[in-house]
């Protein structure tokens, strides 16, 4: 779907192929979804180490903020690598992936078939972040959640988040990632 402008509206966009990496001459690391194009182990854009096994700190900040992020996870038909650029949500330090309700998203499907999932930081951090997603499909538990995020990520006003939260729990995405170590 194109915006006025005819770009590409990344909110609609549900399957982007994998980016190009940036880094040219440096070697591509295995994705945990099987990629092997474009993807790098953890790094500090400053200096551009990689962080191994380890979280370096502006990493673990990056994650605690928050923010516009894009996730790769691997296409349950396909197998192949699907990108997209999506919000991450920090609350209470476990992350969280959310949209707009209405519709189902390929995205979801592709972490229920496949939970390995790699975030990529992107906003004064770059770096690839393995993780494993979790489907949250339990109403009470979507309610809390999504209500908090709209609130606490989004700054939705509380009482029209509420007012519409049986909506967002029936047809929103919600997924949990945890970090693999």
């Amino acid at each position: 779907m194109s915006t006025r402008s005819g770009r590409e509206n990344p909110a609609t966009v549900l399957s982007l192929p994998a980016r190009r990496n940036p880094d040219e001459g440096r070697a591509a690391s295995p994705c945990p979804c099987g990629s092997t194009a474009g993807v790098n182990p953890p790094r500090n854009v400053e200096d551009g180490r990689s962080v191994g096994a380890f979280m370096d700190a502006a990493i673990t900040s990056a994650l605690e903020k928050g923010g516009i992020v894009d996730i790769t996870t691997k296409g349950r038909k396909s197998g192949q690598p699907r990108r997209i650029e999506i919000y991450l949500h920090n609350l209470d330090g476990d992350l969280y992936l959310t949209g707009r309700p209405g519709f189902p998203r390929d995205w979801v499907a592709n972490i229920a078939a496949n939970p390995a999932t790699t975030i990529h930081l992107k906003r004064g951090v770059s770096a690839d972040v393995a993780t494993h997603g979790t489907v949250i499909r339990d109403p009470e538990a979507k309610a809390d959640i999504i209500l908090r995020a709209r609130v606490e990520s989004w700054n939705a006003d509380p009482d029209e988040a509420r007012a519409d939260l049986d909506h967002w729990v029936e047809t929103a995405p919600l997924v949990r990632l945890d970090v693999d170590s």
